[in-house]
């Protein structure tokens, strides 16, 4: 989801924070009307935001914008307790600024008039164009994007009967599936190269249970993202096979160390991308996880969890294959977890992101250490590492240019 290079609101054309005035509350009550619609429909209003950048490019700018939140909560505290958000309680604060909080600032400063009429907009499909798409004859690669149009259980059970031919995109992100949804679209075959995306759905894990059942031929893309699996479905999926070049995508579910310790049991062949970020994994999860074997071009994707120091430990008893991805972005890790992945031997095209953690000079010192490979990326945005540690991962990075090899150190 997210990219390596973090541009500035001003590099990137975002418009800039302003103080929540009078105007900015006026707003703030007229997306409080629209409550439920708001909220489901929010994914769609950000990728209007930025849909000339593509998604990606809006999660980058999402990024850079946590870098202000902390500002703008606290000179804004007493005009946010006023629309009722009064608890700043850290466990309620963080649940605020996941699900709320970064929506409404990119909303209020973001969207045009337009775009907040189009937010209330009753786009769904009927049911008579799902059953008369669901009798189309796909091409091999073709895109059949539903994304958003509230189709619900009744349209999976209908749009189930197609045959998926390789390569084909099948986009039925937010639609309100449940379960029931889930278990008809169970019953696809997936050839490879497939692309089954059923993010920001409603499944839970009966619904997983039965997903988990599909066999994923290689080069399939399995989305589950924001939905509502946990410890059950997880222990489902954890039987799955990942053939080589496989992605499956768990992020912002309900997965937990338990779900961790479960997932920790598969295997990740050749070129798979297996992602769990935002999933409240902790130090025991990430001890779990740290027993995979990582096969050459895997990508484990743990970003937004809370592996911290102990957990880094534990991971950086992992071997990294040549072109590994370890993305550890946003996950308290500090100096001494910094130190203990400065053991790591890194081989050809390894990514190690550690971007938005609490690293300090002494973490960077260590990691400066490391032999850089070719093709080798380090993510170190966003830390609490001062000039001294910057001009050291500088010359970390320039001396591994002059010895011709070619790499990248993020600063």
């Amino acid at each position: 989801m997210k990219k390596l290079d973090i541009l500035s609101p001003q590099e990137s054309g975002t418009p800039k924070r302003s103080p929540l005035a009078e105007n900015g509350k006026n707003c703030i009550a007229g997306v409080l009307i629209f409550g439920d619609s708001l909220k489901e429909k929010g994914k769609k209003a950000k990728q209007n935001f930025w849909g000339k950048q593509g998604r990606e490019h809006f999660v980058q700018n999402l990024i850079a914008y946590n870098q202000w939140r902390a500002e703008w909560l606290e000179q804004n505290a007493g005009e946010l307790e006023a629309i009722g958000y009064a608890d700043f309680s850290p466990d309620a604060q963080q649940k605020f600024e996941e699900e709320f909080l970064r929506d409404l600032i990119l909303y209020q400063q973001c969207a045009s008039p337009i775009e907040r009429e189009e937010l209330t907009r009753d786009d769904d499909v009927e049911t008579e164009e799902v059953d008369s798409l669901a009798k189309r004859n796909l091409k091999p690669g073709e895109i059949l994007d539903l994304e958003w149009e509230n189709i619900g259980d009744k349209g999976a059970k209908a749009l189930a009967q197609m045959e998926l031919k390789p390569g084909v995109t099948f986009n039925l992100e937010g639609n309100n599936i449940g379960d029931e949804g889930a278990k008809a679209l169970a019953q696809m075959e997936l050839k490879p190269g497939v692309t089954f995306n059923l993010e920001g759905n409603k499944i839970g894990d009966e619904g997983a249970e039965a997903l988990a059942q599909m066999k994923l031929k290689p080069g399939v893309t399995f989305n589950l993202e924001g939905n509502n699996v946990g410890i059950k479905g997880v222990k489902a999926f954890a039987h799955m096979e990942l053939k080589p070049g496989v992605k499956l995508n768990l992020d912002e579910n309900n997965i937990g160390d338990a779900g961790a310790k479960a997932l920790a049991q598969m295997e990740l062949k050749e070129g798979v991308s297996f992602k769990l970020g935002m999933n409240k994994i902790g130090v025991e999860g990430a001890k779990a996880l740290a027993q995979m074997k990582l096969q050459p071009g895997v990508e484990l994707d743990l970003w937004y969890n809370n592996v911290g120091d102990e957990g880094a430990k534990a991971l950086a008893q992992m071997e990294l294959q040549h072109g590994v991805i370890l993305d550890l972005w946003h996950n308290k890790i500090g100096d001494e977890g910094a130190k203990a992945l400065a053991q790591m031997k890194l081989k050809e095209g390894v990514t190690i992101n550690l971007e938005e953690n609490n690293i300090g000079n002494e973490g960077a010192k260590a990691l400066a250490q490391m032999e850089l490979k070719e093709g080798v990326t380090i993510k170190l945005p966003k830390n609490k590492i001062g000039s001294e540690g910057k001009a050291i991962l500088q010359k970390w990075q320039d001396d591994a240019h002059a010895r011709g090899v070619n790499c990248r150190v993020y600063r």
